[in-house]
């Protein structure tokens, strides 16, 4: 985390959470994401936004987010020039105005389940982030991942089941964090290199 990045945009009362979504050249995976939050059990009933971050693609995903944000309000666009996932991030996070912050990959896939769980999470613990279960899934051919080879690509298996138990640290295929822990603690490093 870097403690000398911009601070970040006042929180906007009503604004439960901030999903943050850095994407660069990954169009298709990024519309699979945003079609499984779309898609969230009882999103309505929630004050949420959804807040993408494009890191300079070039594959038609700037075309497919300004178009996605006109028919879903809930959806905010921005654009960081400079190359790398943490300065996304953190453009992203100057630009949320939830108090609770959800990274995720653009390359994931959200159970619908998702939302009700995470914000029934934080209303009964006194914790102050999660790491949610991560699963393998399905390529956009609908075959299933192999578990055996997963370790190949970097890719966290994360499945504690239904218990809440604490851990030494998150991964950031998705994790949440309430604002005031990046507050205290500072935004990503911009100093590491682009992935």
């Amino acid at each position: 985390m870097n403690p000398d990045a911009a601070p970040l945009t006042e929180t906007a009362d009503e604004l439960q959470l901030s999903v943050i979504i850095a994407t660069r050249n990954r169009r298709e995976s990024l519309e699979r994401l945003l079609t499984s939050l779309r898609a969230t059990v009882e999103l309505q009933a929630h004050a949420i936004e959804i807040v993408v971050v494009d890191n300079g693609s070039t594959d038609g995903a700037s075309e497919f987010l300004a178009r996605a944000s006109q028919q879903w309000p809930v959806l905010r666009v921005f654009s960081e020039p400079r190359a790398g996932k943490n300065f996304a991030l953190n453009r992203g996070m100057r630009e949320a105005r939830g108090a609770i912050f959800c990274f995720m990959d653009d390359d994931i896939i959200m159970d619908a389940e998702w939302l009700n769980g995470l914000l029934a999470d934080y209303d009964n613990t006194r914790y102050d982030a999660f790491q949610p279960r991560v699963l393998p899934g399905r390529d956009a051919q609908g075959n299933g991942a192999d578990p055996n080879v997963l370790y190949r690509y970097n890719i966290p298996v994360i499945d504690y089941g239904d218990r809440i138990m604490d851990a030494e640290g998150l991964t950031g295929v998705i994790m949440s964090v309430k604002r005031s822990v990046i507050e205290n603690i500072g935004k990503f490093d911009e100093r590491l290199p682009a992935s």
